[in-house]
């Protein structure tokens, strides 16, 4: 049988939500990824959005280029919200 291992995909926010970071991380990890991110950066970061998925990494790859004319730095996307990031994570799930 079958393992299946978990990791969360999630969208943080930041400066008003201004921008938005698609990430990934092991489950037991976010608030320890979230604290590493709010060093050095003087806007509070905020969770806007966690779902455990078996292919996370996956998703963040589509998703990273969904928005790659919005990319502001690395994983940080200017000018989309939430709800754009999951309808496209919608279409990523129809297309499997």
């Amino acid at each position: 049988m079958r393992k299946f291992t978990y990791n969360v995909l999630y969208i943080l926010s930041c400066q008003d939500k201004k921008y938005h970071k698609i990430g990934v991380c092991k489950n037991d990890n976010l608030d320890k990824r979230i604290k590493s991110l709010q060093t050095g950066n003087p806007n509070k970061i905020n969770v806007e959005w966690v779902e455990e998925r078996t292919e996370a990494n996956k998703a963040e790859k589509y998703l990273h280029n969904c928005f790659s004319e919005n990319r502001a730095e690395g994983e940080w996307f200017v000018d989309v919200d939430v709800n754009d990031i999951r309808r496209k994570l919608m279409l990523f799930l129809d297309q499997r």
